[in-house]
């Protein structure tokens, strides 16, 4: 609608496009037959079932950073139907992306001077002694650099005769004697063009020639007479020095030669520039991804899982490839940012050079304003426009060489040979911006750039110049999400033909019962109609269709189909076949149609009727007519089978052998317990299987094997000391019989149950009358050495030797 009423946000080309695709783990990449970029295969991600493969191409943003964009994926391209399709757990990839930088590397050449301008001194200032640049004081002074004298520092002379200016002139440099040549340029900022060779984005062709080259460095040179032999103006002044040539005045005890003569002096100001050389760029760019999945709470709450665990992913060009420990997630990253043209960029970096402004005190801010602005008032110039050496004139590093060694010097108004230093450069386009016009140098005036664009390489510790890309570019996004449990919601989801009755009992009207199951998972529309009859019935029949009904999914309905005619044949087949929305077959049964019967065609039986000789009996379909009935799978398994004498056997078997190996284990864990716990426990049972209590010859403790052994009043061993039961039998004997204990055991009982005793059993008492050598009274023990104890029929008691 935007674009049809060329409104403002019509947008002619969309800044994402996606692809997205469903696909099992085990196929090839989709992408890969539209791909432009290489593609590794290690990158895919095979450990699952089925994953998201989406593909985002995404156009980079023209300047500054660009804002969050959210993609929704909740349809993906079906390859089935060749349709899109909705997903049943949808996806949202929110991307930021940073603008493509442009990285110049910088390598330091020299420093030049900000605005290196000169001094006059002549007879008219105060305290003036006369023009002197012979002796070891010269008026300008001499500059020296490490322990020497620069040359040419000492400055030079203007005398108002012309043969002796002739005389000192220095023999000009190649470059500096071809200076007077070109004209006589006025700084007029309208008729001005600025040096857009420096621009790598334009294409004009440019007249390279060394007399081209010198007319497009002279900006600023102040307006000079025409060389010629005549150095005094007509008012007798000195054409440079400014001194009167008429007034032949000379203070007493001054030299008259030297105190006509003007002294011209080369200063320098605080500022100094860095010149750096551009080095070829490199193209950055890095898009920060996160992708989060749609899912559901215990409460029903929708919540939003973050699949990068609540961090943005960064690609880019220094980091094209993301996989995460798991490999559920993967990312790459593809683009031809790194081929892009050199003509797109902001500056030629084979023609030009960054000049950076460095103050040597704490007021230069307040007193040189060149500094106070920042990187956007840093200067970009041409590489010819920057001197090393100092000897050309009218460019920046212009030195003592240059200045003392340009030609005609004192036949040429001051400050030539001074022009076109970098305060000039600055001046000129803040002149440009008061007139509303584009200036020429500062570095804003090409581009964009960060809030600090020189940085240090943090690999290199060079500095670099960063930029920021004017073009936008497209860049290429491959994601794979690992799916195993997502969905298509197709909405011509199959359906499933589950049961089917016909009652054909009456003699002009037959009622067809379909049910039908929606097996999608989104409601679609479905309609039932008979089909596929023989030839001998009226084609009438082949019509009968029911009314379309609206199915929620997972959901049964219930369609009736009615033939109201007599059945001209007795028995016969038809098709049943389920239609959806797009009037497609979502599934097919063949039903069997008997007159004067009823016949039923359930799940994956065949059809059977009442009266038939096999009766309701179910007879499997095959499994491709239960698949094209809409079943998915196999067949189920019959239910009912018929037990033979051998399945008996091995039933019988099976459950003796569970029986003896847990009465087996039962007795183990008794005898383990017996051993390592608790020794009554142990023995618990024992006394009946064997006759328990039973003389020991000595105790099976390893503490107590040296000592006697005592018993208590009911035959049993105790302990010396604590007077407790102690073991009566072989820590082996003991467990083989608790393993055994389950079956000994109720074997004993049996065996005593049938074998009653004849006779009541006798008890016998015996009494303790005094002191007895075999018995220990205050204890109530026995202790049995060399002689038994036993009981009489009279309930005395009798010692006899062993």
């Amino acid at each position: 609608m935007c674009c049809l009423k060329k409104l403002r946000c019509c947008l002619k080309e969309p800044r994402v496009e996606m692809r997205a695709l469903l696909v099992k783990c085990t196929d090839c990449s989709p992408n890969e037959s539209h791909q432009l970029y290489d593609f590794d295969k290690k990158e895919m991600i095979t450990d699952c079932r089925k994953k998201l493969v989406l593909t985002l191409k995404l156009q980079t943003p023209s300047g500054g950073l660009s804002n969050s964009e959210y993609v929704v994926v909740d349809h993906v391209y079906d390859p089935i139907s060749r349709r899109k399709a909705r997903l049943l757990t949808p996806y949202v990839v929110k991307l930021k992306q940073e603008v493509i930088n442009e990285v110049y590397p910088l390598q330091f050449l020299h420093v030049v001077n900000g605005l290196a301008h000169e001094d006059v001194h002549n007879k008219h200032a105060p305290n003036f002694t006369g023009c002197d640049v012979t002796s070891r004081s010269p008026t300008c002074s001499k500059v020296r650099y490490r322990g020497t004298d620069v040359a040419y520092s000492e400055g030079f002379c203007c005398s108002c005769n012309a043969l002796t200016n002739s005389q000192r002139q220095p023999t000009p440099s190649e470059y500096v004697a071809n200076f007077v040549k070109y004209g006589d340029p006025e700084f007029m900022l309208d008729g001005l063009e600025c040096p857009r060779h420096l621009r790598a984005r334009d294409t004009r062709n440019y007249d390279q020639s060394p007399e081209a080259k010198m007319e497009k460095l002279v900006y600023f040179s102040p307006s000079y007479e025409a060389v010629d032999k005549r150095q005094i103006h007509s008012s007798g002044d000195q054409a440079r020095g400014g001194q009167n040539c008429v007034d032949r005045y000379t203070p007493p005890m001054l030299n008259p030669e030297g105190y006509h003569e003007s002294a011209h002096c080369l200063k320098f100001s605080d500022v100094w520039y860095t010149v750096y050389r551009l080095g070829k760029p490199k193209m950055e760019h890095s898009v920060l991804v996160q992708i989060f999945e749609r899912a559901d709470d215990l409460n029903g709450d929708v919540i939003w899982k973050d699949l990068t665990e609540g961090k943005a992913i960064r690609v880019g060009t220094d980091s094209c490839h993301y996989v995460d420990e798991k490999r559920t997630l993967s990312i790459r990253y593809s683009s031809r940012v790194k081929e892009t043209d050199p003509a797109t960029f902001a500056i030629n970096y084979k023609e030009a050079l960054l000049l950076i402004p460095e103050s040597g005190h704490a007021g230069a801010y307040s007193h040189h304003p060149e500094v106070r602005n920042g990187p956007s008032e840093y200067l970009i110039v041409h590489k010819d426009q920057v001197s090393a050496k100092g000897d050309r004139c009218n460019v920046a590093g212009v030195g003592f060489e240059a200045f003392a060694r340009q030609p005609n010097r004192c036949s040429v108004p001051k400050g030539t040979c001074l022009s076109n230093q970098p305060f000039h450069l600055w001046e000129h386009d803040h002149k440009a911006e008061k007139l509303g016009k584009k200036g020429c140098f500062f570095l804003k005036n090409y581009g964009n750039f960060p809030e600090n664009p020189i940085q240090t390489n943090p690999k290199s510790g060079d500095k670099i110049l960063t930029m920021n890309h004017a073009e936008s570019q497209f860049v290429m996004i491959d994601i794979e999400v690992r799916a195993d449990f997502n969905t298509l919601l197709r909405p011509e989801g199959g359906a499933k033909i589950t049961e089917v009755y016909i009652d054909s009992t009456r003699p002009f009207k037959t009622i067809i019962t379909v049910k039908v199951t929606n097996s999608g998972l989104v409601s679609n529309l479905f309609s039932v109609r008979l089909c596929n009859c023989p030839l001998e019935l009226p084609a009438s029949f082949n019509d009968i269709e029911a009314r379309r009904a609206l199915i929620p999914p997972q959901t049964q309905h219930i369609f009736n189909l009615e033939i109201k005619c007599e059945l001209p044949l007795k028995r016969f087949q038809c098709s049943v076949v389920a239609l959806n929305v797009n009037r497609e077959v979502s599934a097919t049964r063949t039903i069997l149609i008997h007159k004067f019967d009823r016949c039923f065609c359930t799940w994956h039986c065949r059809c059977a009727c009442v009266d038939s000789s096999r009766g309701l009996k179910c007879k499997p379909m095959t499994l491709k007519q239960y698949h094209a009935a809409g079943f998915l799978g196999s067949l189920p398994l019959i239910t009912v089978q018929n037990v033979s004498f051998s399945d008996r056997a091995t039933i019988v078997i099976h459950l003796t052998v569970s029986i003896i190996m847990l009465l087996l284990l039962l007795g183990a864990v008794k005898g383990l317990i017996g051993l390592l716990c608790s020794a009554p426990l142990g023995i618990w049972g024992l006394e009946n299987v064997m006759d328990l209590p039973k003389p020991i010859k000595h105790y099976f403790e390893a503490d107590l094997c040296s000592k006697t052994v005592i018993y208590d009043s009911e035959g049993w061993p105790v302990h010396p000391e604590t007077l407790k039961r102690v073991r009566c039998m072989p820590k082996s004997t003991e467990m083989i019989l608790n393993v055994l204990f389950f079956f000994i055991y109720p074997t004993n009982i049996c065996i005593s149950l049938v074998k009653r005793p004849q006779t009541p059993k006798r008890t016998c008492r015996c009494k303790l009358k005094g002191k007895y050598d075999n018995c220990l009274t205050e204890s109530k023990h026995f202790v049995r050495r060399s002689k038994v104890l036993t009981c009489s029929p009279d309930g005395k008691l009798k010692a006899s030797e062993k």
